[in-house]
Formats: C-alpha cells, structure tokens, sequence
C-alpha cells in the first residue's frame, strides 16, 4: 500500500483531486491548443536537389540501397515534382510545445489528423507512440 503525505507529480502520473454536483453524469474534458507548424520546422526542402542532400546526410550515400528509405525519397520527390514544398518537422517528449508532444506520444492516426486538419499531408517518417 502506497503512503503519501501529499499529492506528487512526477515524469510518469500525477494526482489531483476535483468536485463534481453530479458524479454520474459522464463527464468530458476538452483541450484545444494552438501552435504555429512552424515552430516545429528544423528544415524546408523546395527541390529536388535539396531532397537528395537531405536524404544523404541524414541516411549516407548508400541510402537507395534499403526498400523502406529508398521508398520514402521517392514518395518525397514525388511531392516535390508535384509542385509542394517539404516541412522537416521535429518532435519529443521532453519539448515544451504541447503539439509536439501530443505528436510524438499520441497514436499515429491522432497525428495524422492533427496535421491533416492544419492543411499538412502526412509524408514520410514517424509519428505517434
């Protein structure tokens, strides 16, 4: 059995305490939040050339060589060829952007449709826990 003399917070829960009229009633807890994409932005790749730059600093000359990589370029410069433009995005956990963190923790549907509903089209890497 736990003992506390107090409530904690740490990286794992917290705990609170909180008053209702009417407990049976199902309750629902909204949080809407607002970040700028481009606070999430580490780098912008508009051609062709840039792509395969980014692509081989991050991955190595040798990339093509490995199917998934290989396929994830050419999803990339197919959008590229399509006129868009690429946003690098960053996330983590331990970032102070709430957005961030619901990307990177959340399922990858949950942040599919975050990007989705700011006019972003899910491309290439990972998203969501």
């Amino acid at each position: 059995m736990k003992i506390r003399s107090g409530f904690v917070s740490n990286s794992s829960s917290s705990s609170f305490i909180v008053s209702t009229d009417k407990p049976d009633e199902g309750k629902t807890l909204t949080l809407t939040i607002t970040v700028k994409a481009s606070s999430l932005v580490e780098e912008t790749i508009r051609t062709a050339e840039e792509l395969l730059k980014y692509y081989t600093d991050m991955h190595g000359d040798g990339f093509m060589e490995y199917a998934d990589t290989r396929k994830e370029y050419e999803t990339c410069l197919k959008e590229i060829v399509a006129g868009k433009t690429l946003l690098v995005m960053e996330v983590g956990n331990e970032d102070s952007n709430p957005i961030s963190q619901a990307l990177y923790e959340g399922s990858e549907l949950a942040g599919k449709k975050i990007l989705k509903e700011a006019g972003l089209k899910f491309v290439a890497g990972y998203i969501g826990g």
